[in-house]
């Protein structure tokens, strides 16, 4: 399976966010699956513009029910999304390693 990240910051500029969007519709629609946290600005883009070419989605979510009520409407248009609520130790281990400031993060 293919997969790619779709993630960012939270303060994003609007323009850029529309390229996100756009640029996220050819690698679902090439089968690709969309990677992401599903936070608010890039990474809420991203999923918007996957979800948008009916490409699958896997969220990588922080806790149970992160952003749920959006969700639920886009899959009840028959979205591919997977949930995942609780990432493996792996992504925390990662995620320290990649993130400046890791430990201030709540």
């Amino acid at each position: 399976m293919s997969a790619y990240a779709g993630i960012g910051a939270h303060e994003t500029p609007r323009q850029v966010l529309e390229l996100m969007r756009a640029g996220a519709g050819a690698p679902a629609r090439a089968g690709w699956t969309l990677r992401s946290g599903n936070s608010a600005g890039a990474d809420r883009a991203f999923y918007g513009g996957a979800l948008q070419a009916a490409g699958a989605i896997e969220l990588y979510l922080p806790e149970p029910g992160f952003g749920a009520r959006a969700r639920r409407r886009e899959q009840e248009r028959g979205a591919r999304v997977l949930e995942l609520e609780r990432p493996e130790p792996a992504a925390y281990e990662l995620a320290e390693r990649s993130c400046p400031g890791w430990a201030a993060l709540g």
